[in-house]
C-alpha cells in the first residue's frame, strides 16, 4: 500500500492520549509505521485549528504524519500561529471541505442554490453585490482590537462590517439565523469568505460555492480546500487584507459577464466541495465520481506520480475547466 489511513477520533484533542495509545499499538503491532516513521500515515484532523491544538501532530509522534485538516493557516515565518505554534506544513497536509454538510443540510443546500434555477432566473435574482451574515466579535465597538487571536489576523469581517456596512449593494450583518444566510447568499453576486472565528478555519468558501456565489476570499497565508489542484481565481476573487478598504472598488470593476461566467465555473467545480460518494447525491454530481472524496484522492495519488491531473466533469455546455494544469502538491514522504 502506498498510504495507511488510521481512523480513530481526533476532534477536539481530550483523546491526545489515546491517539499516542493507538500508535504505539499500530507500531507494535505492524511494520509499515516505522518504515516511515509515520510519513505515509494520514489522519483527519478536524479541529477548529487543526494540528495546533495537540502536541501528538505538531512535535510528537505524529508529527510526520499527513493531515486532512480543515485549516490550511501557514505563517511566512516558521508556519507559526500567533502563539508560537507549527501546525500546518502545505507540502506535508492537505486542506479538505468541511464534513459537516450532511444529507439533511445538503438538500437545504440544493433547494437554495443556484443551480437548481435557469440562468434568467439566476440573475434576475441576484440584486446584491456582497453579502456576509454571521458572527462579529465586539461588533458594536468601533475601537475594538481588529486581530483575531490565533493567528493575529486581520477580523476581516469587523473591519469591512465598519468599514463597508453602509455601502450600496453590500448586505454586511450580525446574524446567526442559517436559513436567512442562505437567502442572502442566493441573492447576491459575492459572498465574504473570510477566516473562521478567531482566526480558526471557516465553512463560508464552502458553502458560497455550494449555492452558486462566488467567494471572496480573503485570508492572508491560509490555504484553501484542494487549492493546489484547482485554479480558485475562475471561480473566486481572492485578495489580501490589504485590499479591504477598497473592497467595493474592486467588486464594482467585475463585470456582468465576467460574474456570470464565474458562476458557471462554480457550478463545473461544486461538486468538488461534498461528499456524495459517502453520504449521497443532491443533484447529479457526476455520479460521484468528482466528488470531495475523489479529489482528496487525486491530490494524495498527485504525490505519488505525475497523473494526478484532475478530469474536466463538466457538460459540453458548461465549457469549464477550472483545474490546474499540473497539480502543486509535492512528494513528502
Amino acid at each position: 500500500a502506498d498510504y495507511f489511513f488510521v481512523g480513530i477520533p481526533t476532534w477536539r484533542f481530550h483523546f491526545s492520549a489515546t491517539i499516542e495509545l493507538a500508535i504505539e499499538y499500530i507500531r507494535a503491532e505492524y511494520s509499515f509505521w516505522n518504515k516511515s516513521d509515520g510519513a505515509d500515515h494520514i489522519f483527519l484532523v478536524a479541529d477548529d485549528a487543526g494540528a495546533c491544538d495537540s502536541d501528538v501532530f505538531r512535535t510528537g509522534i505524529a508529527a510526520r504524519s499527513i493531515r486532512l485538516t480543515y485549516f490550511g493557516y501557514h505563517a511566512p515565518q516558521g508556519l507559526k500561529t500567533k502563539e508560537g505554534k507549527q501546525c500546518f506544513y502545505p507540502d506535508q497536509d492537505i486542506v479538505i471541505p468541511d464534513l459537516d454538510f450532511m444529507p439533511a443540510l445538503a438538500k437545504r443546500f440544493w433547494e437554495h442554490s443556484s443551480f437548481s434555477k435557469t440562468t434568467q432566473d439566476e440573475e434576475a435574482n441576484r440584486t446584491l453585490t456582497l453579502q456576509f451574515a454571521g458572527e462579529i466579535i465586539h461588533a458594536d465597538d468601533e475601537h475594538a482590537d481588529n486581530r483575531t487571536v490565533l493567528t493575529g489576523q486581520l477580523d476581516v469581517r469587523r473591519a469591512i462590517y465598519w468599514k463597508h456596512g453602509s455601502v450600496r449593494g453590500f448586505h454586511i450583518a450580525v446574524s446567526r439565523d442559517r436559513e436567512e444566510n442562505y437567502e442572502w447568499m442566493q441573492r447576491s453576486d459575492f459572498c465574504l469568505a473570510p477566516a473562521g472565528m478567531l482566526g480558526h478555519w471557516g465553512r463560508r468558501v464552502t458553502s458560497a460555492i455550494l449555492l452558486g456565489c462566488i467567494p471572496v476570499i480573503i485570508q492572508d497565508n491560509y490555504e484553501q480546500p484542494f487549492e493546489r489542484l484547482l485554479d480558485y481565481k475562475r471561480f473566486s476573487v481572492m485578495l489580501k487584507e490589504a485590499d479591504v478598504p477598497n473592497l467595493p472598488a474592486i467588486l464594482n470593476s467585475i463585470s456582468l459577464e465576467s460574474r456570470a461566467k464565474m458562476r458557471r465555473e462554480l457550478a463545473c467545480v461544486s461538486s468538488r466541495f461534498y461528499y456524495s460518494s459517502i453520504f449521497g447525491l443532491f443533484r447529479d454530481e457526476h455520479k460521484g465520481k468528482a466528488d470531495a472524496f475523489a479529489t482528496v484522492m487525486a491530490a494524495l495519488r498527485s504525490r505519488l506520480t505525475s497523473d494526478g491531473k484532475l478530469q474536466d466533469e463538466c457538460s459540453e455546455d458548461t465549457k469549464a475547466m477550472p483545474f490546474l494544469p499540473h497539480p502543486k502538491y509535492h512528494a513528502w514522504m
